[in-house]
């Protein structure tokens, strides 16, 4: 835990160093410069040019390859037995968390992390394809629907409990479980972790992957309803005089229904 927490502290303050920088460009010098200074002031902002295109692929490619260095990184502690150890998805969840709350760099990193964020998308479902075994799932199917059917009545008690508790209109209260019921990302990797370390390893995997797949399904598709229930969705935004004289969400609901 130790070591994860100075490694993602060094890595906040290296990526911010590399997110910020920005190749400046020279200026002109000043009316009567000589020639030497103009055709020195030129060749710098020819070499800021040819420079800013490197600089921006070495600062896009600096959150992937810093992942790619994490678990390598923790690959490589293991099977030389060493005494310290790390968590690559810690280190990068300290990481992330010190870079947009402690440094200068939390635009640049949000802007590069939007940037890179459809292959890796992209990937992280062509993975979580590849993890579905239809033999292990439908072995332990059963207790794939409990866990998911589980996990959505307590999202729901929850949420309504947590809405009275701090005085939520019911209409919302009643609607809050749609927005959390997607799940995915770190459930999936602890699973992959487990199945890596234990005997009973691949079973847990199947059943931990195939809820959260099932969650993936149902999910997204319950919170845009959630969103256009309440009134806030893009049209609700950009038109906000229609929103002038309209039905509550309660209303909205019922007549869904």
């Amino acid at each position: 835990m130790l070591v994860s927490l100075v490694l993602g502290y060094l890595l906040a303050h290296l990526l911010t160093h590399l997110l910020t920088r920005k190749a400046q460009p020279a200026t002109w010098p000043a009316q009567g410069a000589m020639d030497g200074g103009l055709g020195c002031t030129a060749l710098g902002m020819a070499l800021g040019l040819l420079l800013r295109a490197p600089l921006a692929a070495l600062q896009t490619a600096s959150l992937p390859t810093s992942g790619w260095l994490l678990f390598y990184g923790q690959e490589v502690s293991e099977e030389e037995g060493w005494a310290w150890s790390f968590d690559p998805l810690f280190t990068a969840i300290v990481a992330g968390f010190i870079i947009v709350n402690y440094t200068r760099g939390g635009q640049a990193f949000d802007e590069t992390c939007h940037l890179i964020s459809r292959p890796i998308f992209l990937l992280f479902f062509v993975f979580i394809g590849v993890s579905m075994k239809l033999n292990l799932l439908v072995h332990n199917l059963s207790a794939c629907l409990f866990i998911f059917f589980s996990r959505l009545a307590l999202i729901i008690i929850g949420t309504r409990l947590g809405g009275h508790l701090a005085g939520s209109p019911v209409e919302h209260s009643n609607m809050y479980w749609m927005g959390l019921f997607t799940q995915a990302g770190v459930t999936i990797g602890l699973a992959h972790h487990a199945a890596f370390y234990f005997a009973w390893g691949p079973d847990f995997a199947a059943m931990i992957i195939g809820a959260a797949v099932l969650n993936q399904i149902f999910g997204p598709p319950l919170t845009k309803y959630a969103i256009r229930v309440a009134g806030e969705d893009s049209a609700a935004v950009l038109s906000p005089s229609a929103a002038v004289g309209a039905p509550s969400a309660e209303a909205r609901v019922t007549e869904m229904l």
